[in-house]
Parts: structure tokens; sequence; C-alpha cells
């Protein structure tokens, strides 16, 4: 259980980052 939200938790950091790049990559664009 513990170990699945670690892994839950790790995705969604992940995610996070990936949004975060994006969005600086798009206004850089702009």
């Amino acid at each position: 259980m513990a170990t699945k939200m670690r892994k839950k938790a790790s995705m969604r950091r992940k995610v996070d980052a990936f949004l975060k790049i994006t969005c600086a990559i798009a206004q850089n664009d702009v």
C-alpha cells in the first residue's frame, strides 16, 4: 500500500515537472 502511494506521488511529481517544462517552452515560443 505504501509503495503504491509512493509510486503515485513520484508519478505526479514527474508529470508536474513535465507540465512546467512544457509551459516554459510554450511561453518561450510565444
